[in-house]
């Protein structure tokens, strides 16, 4: 993202897709991204498939 961002240098948005079939990945990497300057945001979505833990009540 760094070397895009760099190479971009402003002339059009640079948007960083930080999406994962878990939460803690994204979660993780959408802080590490948004610490570079000139990126104009991570691209966040809600993880595809998750299984739901079997809860006997």
């Amino acid at each position: 993202m760094k070397y895009t961002v760099e190479k971009i240098d402003g002339r059009i948005p640079v948007i960083a897709g930080t999406g994962s079939n878990n939460t803690r990945t994204p979660a993780d990497f959408s802080k590490k991204v948004s610490e570079i300057k000139g990126l104009d945001g991570p691209l966040v979505v809600t993880p595809y498939y998750n299984k739901a833990t079997l809860r006997k009540v």
